[in-house]
């Protein structure tokens, strides 16, 4: 579980969400939101997943696409922070 924002990858999901130049040398973008998640999943563009702590106690735990991609559980605090 990743509980700082001075984790390497909370860093990095940051600097992606502030810099396009750095998404479009990763092709990669940054989506919040369960609708727009489940949309990048069901087209199989999701490179890593993060949720927070509630959100996966409440819904996330045992869902299928989760055999599928990587994922970090973060903590409530931590991804407010870093989130948009």
């Amino acid at each position: 579980m990743i509980s700082s924002t001075s984790n390497p990858q909370m860093k990095h999901l940051v600097q992606m969400q502030k810099k396009a130049k750095l998404r479009k040398e990763e092709q990669a973008f940054v989506v919040e939101g369960t609708k727009m998640f489940e949309e990048a999943v069901a087209g199989n563009l999701v490179i890593k997943a993060y949720f927070s702590e509630t959100y996966w106690k409440e819904k996330a735990e045992g869902k299928a696409y989760l055999e599928t991609i990587a994922y970090e559980i973060v903590t409530d605090s931590v991804l407010k922070e870093v989130s948009d």
